[in-house]
């Protein structure tokens, strides 16, 4: 485990994960805001499962499932990555059943996942949402993120917070 809030637990992806990552990756409507295509095989969810424990192993990239603690069942996933190999500053990238959206789930994991950076020695959190995604920039806001640049990206706004 990575780390755990009062409902959830975050902890590596499994190879286990792959349906429960399937059907939140192949639902059009929840993925409508990704930068890559939904899933249209269970094969597409096992290789990002295999895919991310490499990029984790090389330090590349770190995704991790959000599971809820009271059914044990994977809700989503949750990722960083750094500007570079001795950085201060990291992208983060979170996804979301849509069935576990307007719960709290976002809020909770993205507090969690921040406090678990910081002590890593993470400043500068940095993310990118489509500009139509009203959900994940209401919660980015809540969580004092600040829009740096609209205009440089028709479909993206960059939002940072520094620490």
């Amino acid at each position: 485990m990575i780390f755990e809030t009062e409902r959830l637990f975050i902890r590596n992806l499994e190879a286990g994960d792959s349906e429960s990552m399937f059907e939140i990756y192949s639902d059009k409507e929840a993925m409508k805001f990704r930068a890559n295509q939904p899933f249209d095989t269970l094969s597409e969810a096992i290789e990002m499962i295999k895919q991310s424990n490499i990029d984790s192993e090389l330090g590349l990239k770190y995704r991790f499932a959000i599971v809820k603690k009271e059914t044990d069942e994977l809700i989503g996933t949750i990722l960083y990555f750094l500007e570079d190999k001795n950085s201060e500053i990291c992208n983060i990238g979170y996804s979301l059943g849509r069935q576990y959206c307007k719960q709290g789930f976002a809020l909770e994991t993205l507090n969690g996942f921040m406090d678990y950076l910081k002590n890593l020695g993470i400043k500068e959190f940095h993310a990118k949402v489509f500009k139509m995604n009203t959900d994940s920039i209401h919660l980015l806001n809540k969580v004092a993120f600040t829009l740096v640049d609209a205009k440089n990206d028709e479909k993206l706004f960059t939002f940072i917070k520094k620490i």
